[in-house]
């Protein structure tokens, strides 16, 4: 079992290096995010966004990894930015998605789209992992489902166990 985010980092860097796909990535935080995942080992990232700008903040904050990152052009259009990074998961050329310059509530409506999005379930939710002295927690849910019935926190407790088992807790206590 993982025990902090230290051993979490390690463990990631054993492992296969995935890849991060960043919607609307034409903004410094998540091209640090991107840089700093490159160099360290952690995972690759396909930048979805407007490409001049993208490469006008490369070239200014990592000129040697400008031609590190396969980048993927839709301008400033950030809907086609969001499907477009979806699309990549949906596919396989990606592992997960990273929200850029893009509205939450723009991505969100891409994954969810019934015909072309990545849904599988009808309910969604967050796990948040976080440090505590005893070792790592993860709480779900943290406001994404407002009002849940029964079927629904079971849905979330489902969810939160398989984020656990993958940190390597084989019994994780449910409260």
């Amino acid at each position: 079992m993982i025990k902090d985010f230290n051993e979490l980092l390690n463990r990631v860097k054993q492992a296969r290096r995935g890849t991060v796909v960043i919607a609307a990535a034409h903004t410094e935080s998540v091209l640090d995010a991107a840089i700093l995942a490159k160099r360290e080992g952690l995972a690759e990232s396909l930048l979805v966004g407007d490409k001049a700008a993208i490469l006008a903040l490369l070239e200014q904050m990592a000129p040697d990894m400008v031609n590190s990152f396969e980048i993927i052009d839709t301008g400033t259009d950030l809907v086609k930015a969001a499907k477009t990074a979806v699309a990549s998961v949906r596919d396989g050329k990606a592992d997960l998605i990273l929200k850029g310059k893009t509205d939450t509530s723009v991505l969100l409506k891409a994954v969810l789209d019934k015909d072309h999005g990545l849904r599988d379930s009808d309910v969604i939710s967050d796990v948040l992992a976080y440090e505590h002295p005893d070792g790592l927690r993860l709480m779900t849910d943290g406001g994404i489902n407002i009002l849940p019935e029964l079927k629904d926190k079971i849905a979330l407790i489902k969810n939160a166990v398989t984020v656990a088992h993958a940190l390597g807790n084989t019994m994780p206590k449910v409260a």
